[in-house]
C-alpha cells in the first residue's frame, strides 16, 4: 500500500505540473495584452509606459522562460502574484477556496443522500411505477443544464413562493441563518445532476447484487429484508458507486462555474473567470493547479478506500 501511494503521489506531481503548463499556454492564446488591459485607458497608452509595465510584469520574457519560472514557483509552493492588484495568488485562493469548498461539500452530501435513496427505492421496486418515475427523473436530472435548473429553482422558490433569497453570499459567522438560506438553491442546483448519476449507478449495481445467490440464501434463512438490503446487498454494490462519487467530487469544482455566477457566489471559479477576462494568468494558473491537486488527491483517497470497503483488494 505504501509503495502504491508513493508512486501515485509522484505521478500526481507530474500531472499538476502539466496542468500548470497547459494553463500558462492557454491563457496566452487569448487575444489581447494583459498590460494594455491593466492600464484600462480608453485611448492608446504611451508605448513607453506600456513597455515598462510589460517589463515589470515579466511579460517581455519568452513564453518558455515564463513557464519555467512558473514551475520553479510551484516547486517552492509559490503561485505568483496577481497582475491586477499585485496580491499573492495564495491569498486569493485562501479567500475563495473555502467558499467553493462549502458549496461542493454540501452539494455532494445532498447528491449522495438523494441519489442513493432514489437508486435503492428504484432497485427494490424494480419495474414498478416508482422505478420508472425514478428513472425518468434521473434522466432529466442528468440531461438538464445547471443554469436551466438554477433558473427554475430561483423562479419557483425565490420569485413565486418567496421562501428563500435568489442570490448573494453572507459569511456563516456573521449571519448563520441567512448563510444557510442562500446555500440551499446552489446546493440543490449542483447536486441534482450528480445525484441523478448516483441514483442510476446505485440502481444498476444493486439490481445485479440482489440477484446473487448469497442474497437468495440470506432471504431463505429468514434474514430481515432491511438487513439483507443494507448489510449484504448495498455493502457489495457500493464500490462502483464510491468510485463515481470520488471522481464527481473532484470535478464538482469545475461544475460550479455557472452556478457561482448565477447565484453570485464568490468562489474560486468566479475568481478564475474574472482573472481570465483580464488576462491575469498567474491567478488562472494558480486556481487551475489547486483544482487539479484537489481532483488528484480525492481520486487517490478513493482508490485507497477500495481496500477498506473490499478486503479482497490489495494494491501491493
Amino acid at each position: 500500500m505504501l509503495q502504491y501511494t508513493l508512486r501515485r503521489l509522484l505521478i500526481a506531481v507530474g500531472l499538476i505540473a502539466a496542468v500548470g503548463i497547459i494553463g500558462q499556454l492557454a491563457i496566452h492564446m487569448i487575444p489581447g495584452d494583459p498590460a494594455y488591459i491593466i492600464l484600462g485607458s480608453e485611448t492608446t497608452p504611451d508605448p513607453k509606459v506600456l513597455e515598462t509595465l510589460r517589463r515589470d510584469l515579466g511579460l517581455d520574457r519568452p513564453i518558455t522562460v515564463q513557464v519555467l519560472a512558473a514551475l520553479w514557483g510551484f516547486a517552492r509552493l509559490d503561485l505568483g502574484t496577481s497582475l491586477q492588484d499585485g496580491r499573492p495568488v495564495w491569498n486569493l485562493v485562501e479567500a475563495s477556496l473555502p467558499v467553493s469548498a462549502v458549496l461542493v461539500v454540501s452539494a455532494t452530501a445532498f447528491a449522495i443522500l438523494f441519489g442513493m435513496l432514489l437508486g435503492m427505492v428504484a432497485a427494490v421496486r424494480h419495474n414498478s411505477g416508482m422505478d420508472w418515475g425514478a428513472s425518468v427523473f434521473a434522466t432529466f436530472g442528468i440531461s438538464t443544464p445547471v443554469f436551466v435548473t438554477g433558473t427554475f429553482l430561483i423562479y419557483l422558490f425565490s420569485i413565486y413562493l418567496e421562501w428563500i433569497p435568489a442570490s448573494g453570499y453572507v459569511t456563516l459567522s456573521e449571519k448563520p441563518v441567512d448563510f444557510l438560506k442562500r446555500l440551499i438553491l446552489p446546493t440543490v442546483t449542483v447536486g441534482i445532476a450528480q445525484g441523478a448519476e448516483i441514483a442510476r449507478m446505485t440502481r444498476s449495481c444493486l439490481l445485479e447484487t440482489l440477484r446473487a445467490d448469497y442474497i437468495t440464501t440470506a432471504r431463505s434463512k429468514g434474514v430481515a429484508e432491511p438487513i439483507v438490503l443494507l448489510r449484504h446487498a448495498l455493502r457489495n454494490a457500493i464500490l462502483p458507486v464510491a468510485a463515481m462519487i470520488g471522481v464527481q467530487f473532484g470535478s464538482m469544482f469545475g461544475r460550479t462555474v455557472l452556478v457561482e455566477a448565477l447565484f453570485s457566489w464568490p468562489g474560486m471559479m468566479s475568481a478564475m473567470v474574472v482573472a481570465a477576462r483580464f488576462h491575469d494568468f498567474p491567478v488562472v494558473r494558480g486556481i487551475l493547479v489547486m483544482i487539479a491537486a484537489i481532483f488528484i488527491l480525492i481520486n487517490l483517497i478513493t482508490d485507497l478506500a477500495y481496500a477498506v470497503l473490499d478486503p479482497r483488494i490489495a494494491y501491493d
